[in-house]
Parts: structure tokens; C-alpha cells; sequence
């Protein structure tokens, strides 16, 4: 570990604590987005399902393709969230590497 100062030690801190807040921040917004898309879906498929004559064929024939949309919905923002996630936490051990000097610059 490198000799830092009170106003390096500082600025890391807050830094980082930015940086976590904006990744949580967007992570959280990623899931949010995921839940009402497949939230709209789910809601479609119980109207039509609680309008439909013959309950049992609709849902059987439904059934697929919501599973599949949840899927493909969960694979993305998955993704998504998982690069986001990388990415910071790359830029937060490059800036836990920085000497002093570095720091003051």
C-alpha cells in the first residue's frame, strides 16, 4: 500500500463511494427495467388468459412463449447488468492502484 495522505485517503473514499453508488444506481435500474417488461407481458398474458374460453389451451399454448420471453429478458439485462458491474469494479481497482503522487496530480 502506498503512503497516502489525509486528502488522498479522502478523495479515494468519496470517489469510490460515487462510483459504487452510480453502479448500484444503474444495476438497480436494469433490474427495474426487466421486471416491467416482463411485468407487462405477464399482465397481457393474465387478461387474455382471464378472457379466454378454454383455459387450460391457452395456457399451454402461452406458456412457451412467455418462458422464452423471460429468458431472453433475464440473458440481457443479466448481461447488461454483469458489464456494467465489471467495468466498474475495473476502474475502482485502477484507482485503488494509484501512488501519491499519482493522486495528487
Amino acid at each position: 500500500m502506498y503512503n497516502y495522505t489525509s486528502d488522498n485517503i479522502l478523495f479515494l473514499q468519496t470517489e469510490i463511494r460515487k462510483i459504487c453508488k452510480v453502479r448500484n444506481a444503474i444495476i438497480g435500474l436494469f433490474i427495474t427495467m426487466f421486471l416491467l417488461c416482463y411485468g407487462f407481458f405477464f399482465y397481457v398474458f393474465l387478461d387474455k388468459w382471464t378472457a379466454a374460453s378454454d383455459k387450460l389451451t391457452f395456457f399451454y399454448k402461452s406458456l412457451p412463449l412467455l418462458s422464452t420471453l423471460f429468458v431472453y429478458f433475464g440473458v440481457l439485462f443479466g448481461g447488461l447488468s454483469w458489464v456494467v458491474y465489471a467495468k466498474n469494479q475495473k476502474f475502482i481497482i485502477a484507482l485503488r492502484g494509484l501512488n501519491s503522487l499519482d493522486l495528487d496530480i
